[in-house]
């Protein structure tokens, strides 16, 4: 699980990011924190076949600035954005439910 919260609080990624890849994984940006990816970098909610991810983007100021946006590509994956948060893509991709068979909730 990673979190990054709080206001001034950045996590700034060149390269992809892939929550839960070959398992669960969890990533929680809240309380006005700003995580970004550069416009060619792939973000995979839920990418391994079993596997499941949870992204929440909550409260005023929270964002998510993605490159491409997978939200259940081989596995499950679910995106919540509550509370004022904000989520955006740097590419014209973003994808729920990916491949067949497959889960994405936003």
């Amino acid at each position: 699980m990673v979190t990054v919260s709080g206001t001034g609080s950045n996590w700034t990624n060149s390269g992809d990011v892939y929550v839960g890849y070959s398992g669960s994984g969890t990533l929680n940006i809240t309380g006005g924190a700003a995580v970004s990816n550069n416009n060619y970098s792939y973000c995979h909610i839920g990418y391994d076949s079993g596997s499941t991810g949870v992204v929440t983007v909550n409260g005023a100021g929270s964002t998510w600035n993605s490159g491409y946006l997978y939200v259940g590509y081989y596995g499950s994956g679910t995106l919540n954005i509550t509370g004022g948060g904000a989520v955006s893509t740097n590419s014209d991709n973003c994808y729920i439910g990916y491949n067949s068979d497959m889960t994405g909730v936003v």
